[in-house]
């Protein structure tokens, strides 16, 4: 396992040396020893970035609870993790997430 996070730190580690923003990289192990084998002596592919199959989903909560949030806070009667709170739970009962009571 030590083979495979030292180059993920050395990448890192140009990344910000280079001033760059780190991407969020997908590791893929090999599945035969004899495959691991070719890798290391043939140059190594670089990492894939990850796709979030549920971002669009995650974003648009998100905004949804974000909304809701300043809302609240915008009314001045709640501490913000009251508004928090009610936010999500709001979002969640709209979305059918959760049961009102």
């Amino acid at each position: 396992m030590a083979e495979v996070r030292v180059p993920l730190i050395q990448n890192l580690e140009a990344t910000l040396r280079d001033g760059d923003v780190p991407q969020t990289l997908q590791f893929q192990p090999a599945v035969d020893s004899t495959e691991s084998g070719k890798s290391e002596s043939s140059e190594s592919k670089p990492l894939q970035p990850m796709v979030d199959p549920l971002g669009n989903a995650r974003t648009a909560i998100q905004e949804d609870i974000a909304k809701e949030f300043a809302a609240l806070r915008a009314a001045g009667t709640m501490s913000p993790s009251e508004a928090a709170a009610l936010a999500t739970k709001k979002v969640m009962e709209k979305h059918g997430f959760l049961n009102p009571t």
